[in-house]
Order: structure tokens, then sequence, then C-alpha cells
């Protein structure tokens, strides 16, 4: 970063944390089922026209503890919490959940 732009700690410092208006989120109002949680919000997004509703985040670690994360695509969840994504069992991601079966997933919708 130049002078002109400022440290990237002020440049971070000056974006605004998240949008004014938040949704709600009424944790009595949810379904128990995490899955079916999920397909309503991604329901939502969908229909919301969120660029890319699919793309998700999905962080592994290695059998060393070394933790990665890359953008995947989701091609289906089903109604056992099973998810599925576009990658190979012979791929970072897959030798790191062969090894670890944790992982995190990650989607970001702004619009909601």
């Amino acid at each position: 970063m130049t002078e002109a732009t400022g440290t990237m700690r002020e440049v971070l410092r000056g974006l605004p944390p998240f949008p004014e208006e938040l949704p709600d989120f009424d944790v009595e109002a949810a379904p128990a089922d995490p899955v079916s949680l999920f397909l309503g919000w991604f329901s939502a997004a969908v229909e919301h026209q969120v660029p890319g509703p699919h793309a998700m985040t999905l962080a592994t670690a290695d059998t060393a503890g070394r933790v990665s994360s890359r953008v995947l695509i989701c091609k289906d969840v089903d109604e056992r919490g099973r998810w599925y994504f576009a990658s190979s069992s012979d791929s970072g991601k897959g030798r790191d959940l062969a090894a670890n079966r944790h992982a995190a997933a990650s989607f970001w919708w702004p619009q909601q």
C-alpha cells in the first residue's frame, strides 16, 4: 500500500464491519435439523439471486494439523447431512478428509 492509500490496517479499520441492518435470527423458531435450516437459507439465497450461492469455503486439516481452506462448489446436501462438493479424493481436500473427517463449510451470502 502506498502513503496515498494508507496502511492496510488503516484501510481495513476504515471499512464498516457489517451492514447496519442484519437479518434477525430467532433460535427458538429455527428447525432442530441443521440440514433443514441450511436448505431454507440456501433457497432464500437462490430466490434473492445471490451470485454463486453454491460456492462454499471448505476448511480441513491434514494429519499434522495444518489447516487449509478452498472455495469449492456444493453439489448436494442429503437428508442424512452428507455434503457433496466438487473435488477429488486425490486432491489435497480429499486426502485431508480421508485422514481427518472433521471440516468446516462456510457460505457467503451478503444479500442475506
